[in-house]
């Protein structure tokens, strides 16, 4: 039986997540010294992105995120609140995450380390799905 939905993750956390449509578009990064910050899918994808570009993606969610502290609070990923849904109780995002390093109130560039360590971290929340013939997997938030 096929789901009645699916899970396209382009690397953007304003739109990515569960869609009704079947179309998943891939996409791959690489870390380069001017990549500074990182965003996340679920799918086990990243892309890094410089920090001019990870503020532009904050400034373009609005008020349209949720937010949840990886780490011991040293990152922060953001992601669109309208991409999750509950299982028994909990909130799980299937989509992707811009994940920033913060300091105090301030964000700061990540090193290559910083990066390692925020996609570890992230991947310790993930948990596996299954809806009809659909496997996926979703941050626990």
């Amino acid at each position: 039986m096929a789901a009645p939905f699916n899970i396209r993750i382009d690397l953007d956390p304003v739109t990515d997540g569960i869609v009704q449509e079947k179309k998943i578009i891939p996409f791959t990064g690489d870390i380069r010294e001017d990549r500074n910050d990182v965003i996340i899918g679920t799918n086990g994808e990243m892309k890094t992105i410089t920090h001019d570009e990870a503020l532009q993606i904050f400034g373009r969610m609005g008020d349209n995120h949720r937010s949840l502290f990886l780490g011991n609070q040293e990152y922060i990923a953001f992601f669109n609140p309208e991409k999750t849904f509950e299982v028994d109780g909990s909130d799980y995002l299937a989509g992707s995450a811009l994940v920033m390093k913060v300091d105090g109130y301030d964000f700061i560039p990540m090193t290559e380390d910083d990066i390692d360590d925020a996609v570890s971290y992230f991947e310790e929340r993930l948990g596996i799905f299954k809806a009809g013939d659909l496997k996926f997997a979703a941050l626990m938030i």
